[in-house]
């Protein structure tokens, strides 16, 4: 996340020929980055609850298929 406003950062400074970004704009960039970083950690933690759910739902079968 640091890195990408760092890099957000430098490269609106380059668009304006060097000149410093402003307070506001700054402060934007930062409020959308960190609810893109929040968006994906949310997204991973479905995602990590999406496959122990799969892999319990797995082994309740291989489990069943064998003490049948």
């Amino acid at each position: 996340m640091k890195q990408k406003m760092l890099d957000e950062v430098a490269k609106a400074i380059i668009e304006k020929n060097g000149a410093p970004i402003s307070v506001s704009n700054h402060k934007e960039m930062v409020s959308r980055i960190k609810s893109e970083a929040a968006q994906a950690h949310s997204e991973m933690l479905e995602a990590m609850a999406l496959k122990s759910k799969c892999i319990s739902t797995f082994e309740v079968n291989v489990i069943a298929k064998y003490t049948l």
